[in-house]
């Protein structure tokens, strides 16, 4: 603007003087003028006045520019159950979140100076960047948070423990601690990269139950999985008594409450169970002298003995005579001693 014999330059926001300074008069020389920083978009009026105080030429309109950049956003924790992000920034930039080079969403920071922005589901660790941009295109430096791990890892896959074993294997999140709890103690151990895991301990009893649960870095703990110890010890082989050609039955030994089973080869002869004194007596037709008999013990979990045999034994008839006279009583008690299955008869004496 042609300033002719200005000698003054006066600024003003609307009504008010915000600011004034000498120049030439010389219409084409520079000048400057302090004034206070402006929020960006104001109007400012800019006049020439002569050295007698009147306006010179027209005024001039100049919109502060906005070249400042937006504050740093503050950022709300995140965990890996959410699905927005929330926080404050100025008023009415526009918001990014991104992972990586991936912009996950954007929103507009509203007049109270609040933003949320909706994204996906994050998992635990992932880093996300958030910065503001406001509308001269001027970007805000990024935060970057860290998404918090909330969510417990599933519950292990537990192999089967058997009463043998020293070991507890199977699988779950790797990375996890491995926590395996046992009447006599707690033991542990970490499930690797890919997904298995191992802890030893000391054999069990079957029948315990045993409790295995996983816990990752950030302290969450899964639920449990109980598994039970199998019973996978073969009973001890039975014993047997003396079986001869006149026997009706075959008793012996096995581990108490265990089912006891003869065969002749592939035949089998008896079956029966063991007392809680681990005694039993099962009958069976008498069996020819010479036969191999064979037993093994089978126990509640289907586990098998060892078999045991024994051959039989073949006795020749004898003739028994009537017992009497005063030594019957100890004559009887005689011939049961020796056992009724090697007897053909028995003869209770009576009184004379």
């Amino acid at each position: 603007k042609k300033r002719g014999s200005a000698t003054e330059i006066r600024v003003f926001d609307g009504e008010d003087e915000i600011g004034r300074g000498t120049v030439d008069s010389d219409a084409n020389s520079p000048y400057a003028v302090d004034i206070p920083q402006q929020q960006a978009g104001t109007v400012l009026t800019v006049q020439a006045y002569s050295s007698s105080g009147d306006p010179v030429g027209e005024a001039l309109e100049v919109t502060v520019s906005d070249v400042t950049a937006p504050e740093t956003p503050v950022v709300d924790d995140v965990t890996d159950r959410d699905t927005s992000v929330t926080g404050t920034g100025e008023a009415g930039t526009e918001v990014t979140v991104t992972k990586d080079d991936e912009v996950l969403g954007t929103g507009t920071v509203d007049g109270d100076g609040n933003f949320e922005v909706a994204i996906p589901a994050q998992p635990g660790g992932t880093e996300l960047g958030v910065f503001l941009t406001d509308d001269a295109g001027l970007t805000s430096e990024a935060v970057v948070i860290s998404v918090e791990d909330t969510i417990a890892p599933d519950a292990p896959e537990v192999d089967d423990v058997g009463d043998s074993d020293t070991e507890v294997t199977g699988t779950g999140e790797p990375g996890a601690e491995v926590v395996v709890e046992t009447p006599d103690g707690t033991y542990t151990g970490t499930v690797d990269e890919g997904g298995d895991f191992s802890v030893e301990i000391p054999e069990q009893e079957a029948g315990t139950e045993i409790t295995v649960t996983l816990e990752d870095e950030d302290g969450n703990v899964s639920d449990e999985t109980v598994v039970t110890v199998d019973d996978t010890t073969a009973p001890d082989a039975p014993s047997l008594k003396q079986v001869t050609n006149k026997s009706t039955s075959v008793s012996g030994k096995a581990e108490a409450g265990s089912t006891v089973v003869i065969k002749n080869g592939s035949t089998e002869l008896a079956r029966g169970k063991a007392g809680t004194d681990g005694r039993f007596k099962l009958d069976i037709e008498p069996q020819a002298g010479g036969t191999v008999l064979t037993a093994i013990a089978i126990d509640a979990a289907g586990n098998e003995s060892d078999e045991t045999k024994t051959t039989v034994v073949r006795v020749e008839s004898e003739t028994t005579d009537r017992i009497s006279g005063e030594d019957r009583f100890l004559t009887a008690i005689a011939i049961s001693q020796e056992g009724c299955d090697s007897s053909d008869t028995v003869v209770l004496a009576t009184s004379a």
